[in-house]
């Protein structure tokens, strides 16, 4: 399984495509791993419902993390390679 990190996109070009090429990119570099995990602001319903688009499914799983001395909840998402779209 991989995991990326981040994907973060300027908020002006929120909905211009470039969120689902960038998707795209790791998929397509995602070699010899058949399930992809993510992490997201629990809060965060924008960035929720892109990657629900993308095939990826919370699996139930929440953590809290501390950012900036800020702690904040964040659900898990996956997604088998060969169901992932962008």
């Amino acid at each position: 399984m991989g995991e990326f990190y981040a994907l973060y996109v300027q908020p002006s070009l929120i909905g211009s495509g470039i969120g689902r090429t960038l998707l795209e990119a790791v998929h397509a570099h995602a070699d010899g791993f058949s399930l992809m995990l993510l992490w997201v602001l629990t809060d965060n319903t924008r960035a929720r419902h892109f990657y629900e688009r993308a095939g990826y499914i919370a699996d139930g799983a929440v953590q809290a993390d501390v950012y900036d001395g800020v702690s904040v909840s964040e659900v898990r998402y996956r997604c088998t390679l060969q169901d992932c779209s962008a």
